[in-house]
C-alpha cells in the first residue's frame, strides 16, 4: 500500500497538486516493507509424477494439466498471455510474444514436449490469426471486458483443477 501511496503523491506533485517540499517520502524508505512472496517450487521428481499422471483425455482437469505443462515449458507463462497467444507467435521452432502486463518480448525455443503440445491444439483449417488454446475465441469475447471475464473465469477453474492433481499426488493439500 506504501508503493501505491507514494506513487499517486508522486503523480500529484507531478501535476501540481503536491510540493516538493511537502514530500513524506525523503527519509522514509519502504524497501524495508518489502514483503515479497515466498519463493514455492516443486521436486523434479514431482514434476515427472504430474508430466506422467493419466487423466481423461478432453476434460476440465485434463486441459488445465496441459496448460501448467505449457506455462512450465515456456519458463512460466502466465494464462493471461497463454490465452493471447496466437498462431502467429510460433514461427521457426520458436514462441515469439510480448508480454501483456509489462511489454517485455519474449522468444523461447520451442522444446518437443512444448512441440506435442502444440501440436494438440493445431486444428485443421486454422489461420495463424487463431488463438492457440481453447479459451478466448474471437467471435465471443469482443470486448476486454468480456476477454478478462473468461480469462479469469479459465484461471479460477485450472487452479481448481491443479488443485485436484496435486491432491492426486499428494493424496492431501
Amino acid at each position: 500500500y506504501m508503493r501505491t501511496l507514494r506513487a499517486l503523491f508522486n503523480r500529484a506533485m507531478a501535476e501540481g497538486f503536491a510540493k516538493a517540499e511537502d514530500y513524506p517520502f525523503r527519509a522514509f524508505r519502504i524497501s524495508k516493507y518489502n514483503l515479497e512472496t515466498r519463493k514455492r517450487a516443486i521436486t523434479k521428481e514431482e514434476m515427472l509424477r504430474i508430466i506422467n499422471l493419466k487423466i481423461e483425455y478432453g476434460s476440465s482437469i485434463w486441459h488445465s494439466k496441459k496448460f501448467f505443462l505449457f506455462s512450465f515449458y515456456c519458463i512460466g507463462m502466465n494464462m493471461i498471455d497463454m490465452a493471447f497467444l496466437r498462431w502467429s507467435d510460433v514461427e521457426n521452432g520458436r514462441i515469439r510474444y510480448k508480454r501483456i502486463k509489462t511489454g517485455k518480448e519474449f522468444d523461447i525455443l520451442i522444446q518437443p514436449r512444448t512441440q506435442e503440445l502444440l501440436n494438440y491444439y493445431h486444428k485443421k483449417n486454422q489461420t495463424e490469426n487463431d488463438y492457440i488454446f481453447p479459451i478466448l475465441n474471437d467471435e465471443i469475447h469482443k470486448t476486454p471486458q468480456s476477454q478478462r471475464d473468461r480469462i479469469k473465469k479459465i484461471r479460477t477453474r485450472t487452479n481448481t483443477d491443479l488443485k485436484a492433481i496435486a491432491k492426486e499426488i499428494y493424496g492431501k493439500i
